[in-house]
């Protein structure tokens, strides 16, 4: 998109709110939101390869908010990824256990706000994509996300990381 036409709205009395990449800064959005955590992030992720963003929830998790997440297994080993880095962190990331492809890009912050949309936590979707999302702020929104992350978590795999080397 050309120029950036997000905004916020109140739908049946849900706060939304809607960011289009790369020209809304929809990173410096998502990182807002990990920073205003009190109690808890949850993440389930395709891709998540940004530095600032993995930075974010080892802050927040050095706080006292609890912080776990999901990878899909294709390129979380990678030097990218940041799951070792969380992992190493002492955060218990998991990688996807189903047989086909996690393809969310979801965090759950404190069981009321959802960000999800087609927006990968990667460098690629800051930069060069056209990718949107969604900032929902509804407890019974969440807790429909909280079972979807609460089923995968239950067949995710705890990954084998070197956090010495």
């Amino acid at each position: 998109s050309p120029v950036g036409n997000g905004g916020t709205f109140t739908v049946n009395g849900v706060p939304l709110a809607v960011y289009f990449a790369s020209e809304d800064d929809v990173m410096d959005h998502i990182l807002r939101e990990v920073f205003k955590a009190q109690s808890q992030i949850r993440f389930m992720t395709f891709s998540f390869t940004r530095d600032d963003l993995g930075l974010a929830m080892i802050a927040r998790a050095d706080t006292g908010v609890v912080v776990e997440g999901i990878f899909e297994t294709t390129g979380s080993s990678t030097e990218y990824s940041e799951m070792k880095r969380l992992l190493c962190a002492g955060i218990p990331v998991m990688r996807d256990g189903n047989d086909g492809i996690l393809h969310h890009k979801v965090i759950i912050i404190d069981d009321s706000t959802v960000i999800t949309g087609s927006f990968n936590f990667s460098n690629n979707a800051v930069q060069s994509n056209d990718e949107n999302l969604l900032i929902m702020r509804d407890p019974d929104m969440a807790a429909l996300f909280i079972q979807e992350y609460n089923r995968l978590r239950a067949i995710a795999k705890t990954p084998d990381v070197d956090c010495e080397g």
